[in-house]
């Protein structure tokens, strides 16, 4: 014992003693992950804190070691709580990216999309992207294996475009120069483009591309529409 350990009346031996001091070192462990994390990404605090919907103050909170509830309920049960960082995201999210997109229903399947402009706060401004490229408008792009180094085409759709929660990005496949982003804008403006379209335009609805865009907004909107599961009775 040291002679700070017996003025502040410590017992290092103590067993309950050894595990808050355990909790104590945990706690600090994840604060400098999180914060090392969040330096090697180039995130200020208060990019951070706009992702999260929160004030700086709370991410600051939590790199300066405020987890003192959950420390103190797992030395009152008696367990010690360990936590890992593990990266699983890029978060450095890019203008031109195509990334695999999570619905928030969980029971639908991912989309691609092409990022088109980061906002303010979580949402993402994006295009749908689908591989079905034979169903391509006069308001597409098809964008080739040479442009994204995919092993496939792609049809970027200029008239299906919205917002996605940044945190529902879910993996970086490619990326594409600032001329695609341009005809892609161009097209939405009703400009003309210096490459060629994906197809003639849809004229009426017994077209099956009408079909096709209805059912294309539909899988865009499964992207960031609240999802509420339905209460089934027991």
């Amino acid at each position: 014992m040291t002679a700070l350990d017996e003025l502040l009346g410590v017992d290092p031996n103590d067993p309950l003693q050894a595990l808050a001091d355990r909790l104590i070192a945990a706690d600090e462990d994840l604060a400098d992950a999180l914060r090392q994390r969040r330096l090697d990404l180039g995130l200020t605090r208060e990019q951070v804190a706009e992702r999260m919907g929160m004030a700086p103050e709370a991410v600051a909170r939590v790199e300066t070691n405020s987890l003192g509830t959950l420390r103190e309920y797992a030395l009152a049960v008696g367990v010690a709580i360990e936590y890992t960082v593990t990266p699983v995201l890029d978060c450095r999210v890019e203008v031109g990216g195509i990334y695999r997109a999570r619905p928030v229903d969980p029971s639908q399947p991912s989309a691609l999309v092409l990022v088109t402009a980061i906002l303010s706060g979580q949402d993402i401004a994006v295009t749908l992207l689908s591989p079905d490229t034979e169903f391509g408008t006069n308001l597409d792009l098809i964008l080739s294996s040479d442009e994204t180094g995919l092993a496939y085409e792609l049809l970027a759709q200029s008239d299906v475009f919205g917002y996605v929660p940044f945190t529902h990005l879910d993996r970086h496949l490619a990326t594409v120069d600032g001329a695609v982003l341009d005809a892609l804008d161009a097209l939405h403006n009703g400009d003309g483009v210096d490459r060629p379209v994906a197809g003639p335009p849809v004229l009426d609805r017994a077209d099956p591309r009408w079909a096709f865009k209805v059912a294309e907004l539909a899988r865009l909107h499964a992207l960031y529409q609240p999802f509420v599961p339905i209460q089934r009775d027991a």
